[in-house]
């Protein structure tokens, strides 16, 4: 994994170069067996993964809205992972749960456009629009639901 460091107050966000089973993995998302491609993801194969997320400045210091996924907790619902949007702190759902709740958070709320990984131990982020995954140098320790 390629780091820079961009001086005092930059952050630099760190592409992955990821194979298909490893994105599909930390966005909790199943892979068409046939392409071996995660199905929530549209990135056409010839098109260039982007370097930098064009969101960024989007996200702001948040505070986790609940310990689990909102919309599964209001439903009755059960989730798999969990995600926290970095502009709201909304914590939702990955796209293997039933509720798929991280996602259509964002879908409601299109400015919303980067989430975070709320389990312990994962330290990544995904932008929706751009469709990269990545993780910025010197970003404070990743939260994660108790």
């Amino acid at each position: 994994m390629r780091r820079h460091h961009l001086g005092r107050g930059h952050r630099q966000l760190v592409p992955h170069r990821t194979t298909p089973h490893q994105v599909a993995g930390a966005l909790g998302c199943p892979l068409n067996e046939s392409t071996e491609k995660p199905v929530t993801l549209s990135r056409k194969e010839d098109e260039p993964m982007p370097e930098s997320c064009s969101h960024l400045d989007a996200v702001a210091e948040v505070t986790p809205t609940s310990t689990g996924c909102e919309d599964c907790l209001r439903t009755g619902g059960e989730w798999v992972h969990l995600r926290l949007c970095m502009q709201c702190g909304h914590v939702g759902c990955c796209d293997n749960s039933p509720g798929r709740h991280a996602t259509a958070h964002w879908e409601a709320n299109p400015t919303h456009a980067i989430i975070r990984s709320y389990e312990p131990g994962e330290d990544w982020w995904w932008c929706y629009p751009d469709k990269l995954f990545f993780e910025i140098d010197g970003s404070p320790p990743a939260p994660s639901h108790p």
